[in-house]
């Protein structure tokens, strides 16, 4: 598997200049593309397409703050073990009285309940996000304990959970 931050050439950090990024990509782009490719062999060609397709996937993925953070936990979670799964309890004890709020609204569908229910979600998700951005704001990834990635773990979860509930709310 390629290493998207060693595919730019950038030291991998969990913040990172977008605008740098997106510089790179598209100087890959012009390296890579196909056009520049037609006097080349048929295996030139289908490793120009690989790389092309891995510059494209790489932009995607280290460009969008939470995908970056999955990549980064997928690629360089200390040890041999895999994040864990599994949520702090008060947690999923919040989400149960949620769920049970967003059960009533599907019964009996109150617009200003859900507005409301909708406002303290997107509040949480954007507390959540300010508090993982504070804990890594200039962290360097080989640098970074496992408590640090735990906690990032925890965010995308719990994020992921949030998410879910906000998109069941607009099924309503």
């Amino acid at each position: 598997m390629v290493d998207f931050f060693e595919f730019f050439g950038l030291k991998p950090k969990f913040q990172i200049d977008i605008k740098e990024l997106k510089l790179l990509y598209y100087e890959k782009m012009r390296q890579f593309h196909p056009d520049m490719q037609i006097d080349a062999s048929d295996q030139e060609k289908e490793e120009t397409f690989n790389l092309s397709s891995i510059n494209n996937d790489a932009y995607k993925t280290l460009k969008d703050f939470h995908l970056r953070l999955k990549y980064i936990l997928d690629t360089f979670y200390p040890g041999d073990e895999a994040p864990s799964k599994s949520l702090p309890q008060l947690f999923l004890m919040e989400m149960m009285d949620m769920n049970e709020e967003l059960m009533e609204l599907k019964m009996d569908f109150d617009e200003v309940k859900a507005s409301k229910m909708r406002s303290e979600i997107e509040g949480k998700l954007e507390e959540m996000k300010a508090s993982v951005q504070a804990e890594i704001e200039d962290s360097i990834v080989s640098e970074t304990d496992g408590v640090t990635f735990d906690k990032i773990n925890e965010y995308l979860l719990q994020r992921n959970y949030l998410l879910r509930a906000l998109e069941n709310m607009k099924a309503e």
